[in-house]
Parts: structure tokens; C-alpha cells; sequence
């Protein structure tokens, strides 16, 4: 059964308690109907097949309690009750009342809206198919039809940072024009604007300008060039100004802005909540613009450098007994096998091919865990994989141990939110939301009965720790003390990390690589998370001293690190100079060069970059024919 299949009939005299009541089950996904008179209750009731009643103690002319008594005698249908009342406040009445007609619950006016809905699904839990919300629903369909998407964003209304990019890879595949609206839970906006799927503009809070950094990181202009039209007395766009002055070309400007659009695009995934809407409305097309195939490497970007391993588990976890089905699209396909996600695991077709389920995917393969899922995840966003649930499929006991020894190794590190694969931002319906989805896969009454010890006792203990998370921020009361508590942890975190990268960043100056990396690496693996410290933690793996036989380990470990800096991250002086050292330890010199002259471009003082150039050009001071050479006589010096 599933929650539309579900009818509930409110009996409110009261109309906006009853308007309130019908809207919240109505948005849970169920049939509801409300009579406001006794005198038409019997009518309705005959009529319709009603699982359950939410009925008032105190109608007119006739209590709540007496008139189910008479739709029990005179009707014979099995249905469950909730009471509610505003009047009738004392225990008694409400045991008396339960006794009576064997309710399920009675709720005294106000009652918490949430916990009359947890009550009204406890009631039909063992009987409602799986659903997930509409949203990801979506990941099951081998094509979605813009009027689908639409619905699907209606019915979500709220939306975490991190499933983001779920919801632009559906938008970007519907061929669709209006305003996709970002509200986080601060009250800040965002606007979107998609015209026949392309993004042609992007307004978020963040009006930093990476405009001019751009150019000079692409080599369109010159850094003298950028600095001297700034100087001048001149209200038009740089852009502008440079292309009056021959110093750029108009062709660059597009480029600049769609490269700018994409890193504001990425500031929006982020630990933050949500509410969506998407107006339908006519956008002009424009000369820069996100298009399907900007968005398959940004998003493989923000897989890699902003979703987590533990996010990712948590996130597919109830999908595990799922088939992956291949969704033939060779065209799609030729455009994303080459990007640097997918050859990791190129395996992941052979398996949807033989029509494995998502836990046999994770168990045979001879990948780690966390790339599989990562894969997994942008071939299920873009479209080339869905999900199929096969009736017939028997849980695999073996995996499933696997997969739960490793929820629960840290769980306890774990804050409550991150426990239901949440931001501290969540709203009350998303912590709802993930706690019933978590129900569904590890609830310890959901395994059979032919179930291993081990893992009951696996299923058992990572579900104390969900309840115990849910009990604590599902009451708002509890959940603000614990915020607090959070917070003052956090502020005391965050200054004790902030000294630490001081401190490593002073080290790393001084030349004192080997105790850099050892404190940047505590830091990475640590509780908070900065996005610049992998930047840092890979220029002290750099410029360690190492054999030469361990150059491709090097290189392979400092590639890992960059692809976790956040693409807005990926524009400042120390990234451009980490770049740098790359490409000196990878021998391409032309390369170290631009990176370095870009870093010491945008902060004259890093004195590191001076440095890594001047021993380059002692490097080539003999050799004035070359081309390296002619790079540091143009942009070095």
C-alpha cells in the first residue's frame, strides 16, 4: 500500500483546525477528507473506504467519542482512530476515550503537528511500500518529463545543499525555461535562470567578482593590462574597457562569465536547507550560459570535492537491494567517458549490464567503496544508470554487514544531524523526512526472520543511535539546548583550527615541510573541516623530499587532494602556487610557471611563489632560445 492508496477522514468542526490537518496529510502524500458537521459524517463514511479517522472529542450536539462508537456498530469496517480536544483536557477522559473504541492516540489542542503525523505513520508502517520523496523517486526513471519535474518540485518543497545537484542535472535534461528559486533557512535568496535547459544567470548573495582573475588564469590578457584599466576613471564592465583597448578578445568575455556563473552555481551546494520553487516562464538565451556539458564536469567536481563517503553510503543505503539498470544514451555517453570520475571504474556498466543490485556492485568490485558510489552517483544523476526493485530479490545478509559495520565505525564521532545524513541547517520536515526513510531500511523489525545475529545486533545499535537523534531534534526545546551546546563546541573548534593552520601556513614559510605535513594532515582527518587546508596539506606533500621512486605515489596523492578543493576555492594565490608545485613535480615547467606568475599576479607578497620562479629561471638562465625562457622574459619578470 502506499500513502495515497491511504484515506483518512478528519471530522473537525472547527475550520481552519480542519483546513490545517487536511493540507499537513495532504503534503505526507495522503487522501484526506473533511466533514465539519456530525450530520453529514455518516453520508461520507458510507460512501468511502477510510483507513482512518482524526476526529474531534467535542462536536456538535454529539461527542467524537459517541459518534465512532456508532460507525463501529453500525458499520462493519476496520479503520483506526486518533482523537484530538481542546476541551476535554484530563487524563481520564482521554483513557476512558481510548478504551472505548481501541484508538490509537489522543492529541490535547495544540498538539505538536509532527508528532500526529509520526502517529498517523506508525499506524500503517508495516503496510506501506517503500516510497521515496518525489525528488528521488526520480532515480528510478529512465526519462523525466518536465511536467514530472514539476510536480516532483512542488511536492518537495525543501531541499538540503548537498541534493542539489540531483535537482540541476533533472533541470538541465528537461529542456525547460523559468526561475528555479533558492530560499535557505536564513532568508536568503537565489535565482536560477534556465532558458531550454541551459543556466544563463545565476544571482546568489555573493557578488565577489572573479571576473579579472579569470582572464589572467586563462591567459587573455595580461595581469599590467587588468591593473591598468582598473586604475582608470572608467564605469564600464573591465570586459568592456580591456576589448576597447585591443588587450582582449570579445570571444574571452563569454567564456570569463560562464566560467564566473559556474563558480557562484557551486556556492549554492552547501551545508544549508533549502525551500524550492520553479516558475515556468519565457528566459532569452544569452551569449554566456551553462550548458549540459559545462554541468558534467562541474558536477563531477562537486562530487569529488563536496560530497563525503559517509554522505554517499548514507544516501544510497536505501537503495542497497536495488538493480541498476543501464539506460542506453551512447551519444551521452561519449560526451562523460573521458572525464577523469568515470575512468576509475569503468566496471560500474559491466555490472548494471548483468543486472547486479547495488549491494552486489559494492561487494564484487574491486574498488574501494566510496569511488564506486561516487561513479555511481553522477551516472545516476546525468541519466545513463536508474534503479529497478526486484520483487524477487533476497537480501544479501553478507553485504549488509559489511555495509553496517561500516555506518557504525564512528558513528558516535558522529553529531545527531550527521547521524541522519543532515546539515545543521535541516528543517523539521527534512529531519522527519530522513528519520522515516532510515526507519524503512533499519528499523530492526524490517529483517527476516532468517536474519544472522550479528547483523541484528549491527541493525539494532545503529538504530538506537538514529531514535536517540531523532528524539533529540524532532522536540524543538531539546534540539535548541542542543544546538547551543553545538555551537559553543563548534565557535571553540573552529578558533583552535584557525590557530593550527596559522601555525602550519608559518611553518610552511620557514621550509619545515615534514612537520607541516603531519599538522595539516591531523587537521584533514579531523572533526572540522576547512576547505583550504587540502590546499595546504598538498604544498607540504610537495615539497617533501621523497625518492624518485615515489614520484607517482606523490603525484597520485596530490592529485586526491586538489580534486577535494571546492571549485570556488580553486582561484586564490596559495591554490595557484600548490598548482605550481604540481606541475614542477609532474616536470612541466610551462605550466609551473603560468600557475606560479598567476599566484604571485594576485598576491604580490607570497614570497614562496618569487622564490619556486627565481630557481626556475636560474634553471634556464643558459638557455635563451627557449621558449621557457621567452614565458619569463613576457609574464615571469
Amino acid at each position: 500500500m502506499k500513502k495515497k492508496d491511504i484515506n483518512i477522514l478528519v471530522i473537525e468542526d472547527d475550520l481552519s483546525s480542519g483546513t490545517v490537518l487536511k493540507e499537513a496529510l495532504a503534503r505526507e502524500g495522503y487522501t484526506v477528507k473533511v466533514c465539519h458537521r456530525p450530520t453529514e459524517v455518516e453520508r461520507v463514511f458510507a460512501l468511502g473506504d477510510f483507513h482512518l479517522l482524526i476526529v474531534d472529542c467535542m462536536l456538535p450536539r454529539i461527542s467524537g467519542v459517541d459518534l465512532v462508537e456508532q460507525l463501529q456498530k453500525n458499520y462493519e469496517k476496520d479503520f483506526s482512530v486518533l482523537f484530538v480536544s481542546g476541551v476535554f483536557k484530563n487524563s481520564a477522559f482521554s483513557k476512558d476515550a481510548i478504551r472505548r473504541v481501541k484508538a490509537a492516540g489522543f492529541f490535547f489542542k495544540p498538539f505538536d503537528l509532527e508528532a500526529l503525523l509520526k502517529s498517523v505513520y506508525s499506524i500503517f508502517e508495516k503496510d506501506l511500500e517503500e516510497e521515496k520523496d518525489p525528488l528521488y523517486e526520480l532515480l528510478a526513471s529512465n526519462k523525466v518529463s518536465k511536467n514530472e519535474l514539476l510536480e516532483a518540485i512542488r511536492e518537495t518543497e525543501s531541499i538540503q545543499g548537498k541534493d542539489l545537484p540531483l535537482l540541476y542535472g533533472l533541470l538541465f535534461q528537461s529542456d525547460i525555461s523559468g526561475i528555479l528559486n533558492l530560499i535557505d533557512i536564513d532568508g536568503q535568496a537565489s535565482a536560477l535562470h534556465f532558458s531550454k535547459g541551459d543556466i544563463v544567470e545565476v544571482n546568489v548573495q555573493d557578488k565577489t567578482s572573479y571576473f579579472g582573475v579569470l582572464l589572467i588564469e586563462n591567459g587573455f590578457t595580461s595581469p599590467e593590462e587588468v591593473e591598468q584599466n582598473l586604475s582608470l576613471d572608467d564605469k564600464r564592465p573591465i570586459g568592456v574597457r580591456l576589448v576597447d583597448a585591443h588587450a582582449l578578445s570579445p570571444h574571452a568575455i563569454k567564456i570569463a562569465l560562464t566560467q564566473q556563473m559556474s563558480i557562484r552555481l557551486s556556492k549554492t551546494i552547501q551545508e544549508n536547507s533549502y525551500t524550492i520553487n520553479f516558475i515556468e516562464s519565457t528566459i532569452s538565451e544569452k551569449p554566456s550560459k551553462i550548458t549540459s556539458s559545462n554541468f558534467y564536469s562541474l558536477l563531477s567536481d562537486w562530487i569529488d570535492s563536496k560530497l563525503s563517503a559517509d554522505w554517499l553510503l548514507q544516501f544510497y543505503l536505501p537503495w542497497m537491494d536495488y538493480q541498476l539498470v543501464e539506460i542506453e544514451n551512447n551519444s551521452l555517453f561519449q560526451e562523460v567517458k573521458d572525464l577523469p570520475l568515470l575512468r576509475v571504474c569503468p566496471e560500474v556498466f559491466k555490472f548494471a549490464h548483468e543486472g547486479c543490485n547495488l549491494s552486489e556492485l559494492l561487494e564484487e568490485s574491486k574498488h574501494p567503496q566510496h569511488e564506486v558510489l561516487a561513479i555511481l552517483h553522477f551516472l545516476t544523476i546525468v541519466k545513463l544508470l536508474r534503479f529497478e526493485l526486484d520483487d524477487n530479490t533476497q537480501v544479501d545478509f553478507k553485504h549488509k554487514i559489511k555495509t553496517l559495520r561500516n555506518m557504525l565505525e564512528g558513528i558516535e564521532n558522529k553529531d545527531l544531524f550527521q547521524r541522519l545524513g543532515l546539515n545543521q541547517k535541516a528543517r523539521s520536515k527534512e529531519i522527519n523526512r530522513a528519520y522515516m526513510d532510515l526507519v524503512k531500511v533499519l528499523h530492526p523489525d524490517r529483517l527476516p526472520s532468517n536474519a544472522p545475529t550479528e547483523l541484528h545486533e549491527l541493525q539494532n545499535k545503529i538504530f538506537s543511535y538514529v531514535s536517540d537523534a531523532y528524539k533529540t531534534l524532532s522536540d524543538p526545546k531539546k534540539r535548541e539546548n542542543y544546538m547551543n551546546e553545538l555551537n559553543w563546541g563548534k565557535a571553540e573548534l573552529a578558533f583552535e583550527t584557525e590557530n593550527k593552520v596559522d601555525k602550519g601556513r608559518g611553518l610552511l614559510s620557514q621550509g619545515r615541510y615534514t612537520e607541516a605535513y603531519q599538522l595539516f594532515k591531523t587537521l584533514d582527518s579531523g572533526e572540522f573541516r576547512r576547505p583550504d587546508v587540502p590546499i595546504y596539506l598538498c604544498w607540504a606533500l610537495l615539497k617533501l623530499p621523497s625518492h624518485p621512486e615515489k614520484k607517482k605515489i606523490i603525484i597520485k596523492k596530490a592529485t586526491a587532494l586538489l580534486k577535494r578543493v571546492p571549485p570556488e576555492e580553486r582561484h586564490n594565490a596559495v591554490f595557484f602556487l600548490v598548482k605550481g608545485l604540481f606541475y614542477l613535480r609532474s616536470n612541466n615547467d610551462e605550466k609551473a610557471i603560468i600557475n606560479l606568475t598567476n599566484a604571485r599576479t594576485l598576491d604580490p607578497t607570497l614570497m614562496e611563489a618569487k622564490r619556486e620562479l627565481l630557481a626556475l629561471k636560474q634553471r634556464y638562465k643558459q638557455e635563451s632560445s627557449t621558449f621557457i625562457h621567452t614565458i619569463f622574459r613576457k609574464k615571469a619578470f
